[in-house]
């Protein structure tokens, strides 16, 4: 079977009920905006980039990704950066309104109106807030970087996630597109669904341990695929 006959068979033989989708890079294309607000404030305080080589930023708080940075820079010790690279993205964010992933805002509107649906993102509420204007769900059930203590890897954002929906956390299925991301659901016994989005093998090699399933994006899911697991849950 293919990945995503396996999927809808998983969906439907372990009573998959809730759906987690990550925000950036999976449900719209802002990961690069996170490059480009990191290199634009290491060039501001003079720093060269090499270092970056290696470091995975996707899927990490900005207070997380501060912490990576200052371990490679000691000379951004003792600078507000995190707070510096939230404002930079929120900014980016709000002005450049990065692309839906292929089938993505379909699909989580569809989730919405099907089952218990969550966003959980390293994103500040502030920004995440702004996604939610986008897709007309302002009640929507999230949870940020302020929310939780520990960042992706840690698997505290969905479990949190998990009880806001008042559901099992192995009933969950979630999506995401960082390697960080799927530890942090696979660590909290969920169900994952890699968004590949077309990279390389080669370039996910740190993702598929974590990844239960994987898809470019949500336009290779069935129609009904939501609704499949609306009647999961109503049995």
């Amino acid at each position: 079977m293919t990945d995503i006959a396996q999927l809808i068979a998983t969906c439907q033989t372990d009573a998959l009920t809730a759906v987690i989708f990550d925000m950036d890079g999976t449900l719209v294309d802002s990961e690069r905006l996170t490059a480009e607000v990191t290199i634009a404030l290491l060039e501001q305080h003079a720093l060269g980039q090499d270092s970056l080589d290696g470091l995975e930023l996707d899927g990490r708080s900005w207070q997380a990704i501060s912490e990576l940075l200052t371990a490679q820079y000691p000379a951004l010790k003792e600078r507000p950066i995190a707070a510096q690279l939230q404002q930079r993205f929120h900014r980016a964010f709000v002005e450049r309104r990065p692309a839906w992933i292929p089938g993505a805002r379909q699909a989580i509107r569809s989730s919405i109106a099907n089952c218990p649906t969550a966003i959980v993102t390293s994103s500040s509420a502030q920004t995440a807030r702004v996604l939610l204007e986008w897709i007309d769900a302002p009640l929507l059930t999230i949870v940020t970087a302020e929310d939780c203590l520990r960042s992706k890897p840690a698997p505290d954002g969905f479990l949190l996630a998990a009880q806001r929906l008042a559901c099992p956390a192995k009933q969950c299925l979630v999506f995401e597109d960082s390697a960080a991301g799927l530890e942090a659901a696979k660590r909290a016994e969920m169900t994952t669904v890699l968004i590949a989005r077309g990279r390389p093998a080669e370039a996910l090699a740190l993702h598929r341990p974590w990844a239960d399933f994987q898809i470019d994006h949500f336009e290779q899911l069935p129609r009904e695929f939501f609704a499949t697991l609306h009647s999961q849950a109503s049995r």
